[in-house]
């Protein structure tokens, strides 16, 4: 037993001593960690940011676990989509009111993309994006009143807060919607055809003509606006779109 006594202490110093060099080494701030992820994601080079994102993000650095959700959302450069992941991620930062993944949380829940289709959770995440000036959630929240929540009022709102930061659409909706005999619909497609049939007869009608009158296309044209906001860094769709696209 005497003999054996050495040993121990000698195990008990030497894990002692690991310990305190541990602590002693200084914790880099998650914002740099975040930095040099993000340096690196823009050359393209996702699985050597991985881990700097994932430290961050478990640090709880919200536009890392944001970016963590766009990652494994659409799968980046060799590391595999996986839309459980997404969501998990997406969460933890529209837990801590970050308005882009409120936005994009919501519309997985909205298609029931890798979580549990809920519409009310959906919108409610919508709403939340929207009261925080995300141009994207406040267009959506609009078109969501007034086709599936029959609000004209509240849609008209939300499409003119879209509407005051740039969103052309959004401005051309409400115009439509404040008119008294524009009927209410249950299905955007629905609502797009009565502005394309109302646009079409007064082309017409103004001698435009009907070749003039058919290339006007409101999905088209919604589309190509979302297009545009997603690649231009419009206000509209939230202070400025990143490398990767997605808007923050």
């Amino acid at each position: 037993m005497i003999t054996e006594m050495p040993r121990v202490w000698l195990v008990v110093l030497l894990i002692g001593s690991l310990a305190y060099g541990d602590a002693k080494k200084p914790v880099r701030p998650v914002e740099k960690v975040y930095a040099e992820a993000s340096a690196l994601m823009a050359r393209n080079r996702y699985k050597e940011a991985l881990p700097l994102l994932l430290d961050a993000a478990g640090r709880g650095l919200d536009k890392a676990q944001h970016q963590l959700g766009y990652i494994y959302e659409g799968g980046e450069r060799g590391i595999p989509k996986d839309l459980a992941e997404a969501a998990r991620w997406y969460t933890l930062a529209a837990a801590q009111g970050y308005r882009a993944s409120q936005f994009t949380l919501g519309q997985m829940y909205d298609y029931g993309t890798g979580v549990t289709q809920d519409r009310k959770k959906a919108y409610e995440l919508y709403l939340a994006s929207a009261k925080q000036k995300f141009g994207l959630a406040e267009f959506t929240y609009g078109l969501v009143a007034e086709i599936n929540l029959n609000d004209r009022k509240t849609a008209i709102q939300w499409l003119d807060e879209a509407g005051k930061q740039g969103d052309g659409r959004a401005r051309w909706i409400a115009e439509w919607l404040r008119r008294s005999d524009t009927p209410h619909f249950d299905d955007e497609a629905k609502l797009g055809a009565y502005i394309n049939s109302k646009v079409a007869a007064w082309m017409t009608s103004s001698n435009r003509g009907t070749a003039a009158a058919g290339d006007f296309s409101y999905t088209k044209y919604i589309r190509e606006r979302t297009r545009q906001m997603y690649e231009s860094g419009d206000k509209a769709a939230g202070d400025r779109c990143q490398y990767n696209g997605r808007c923050y």
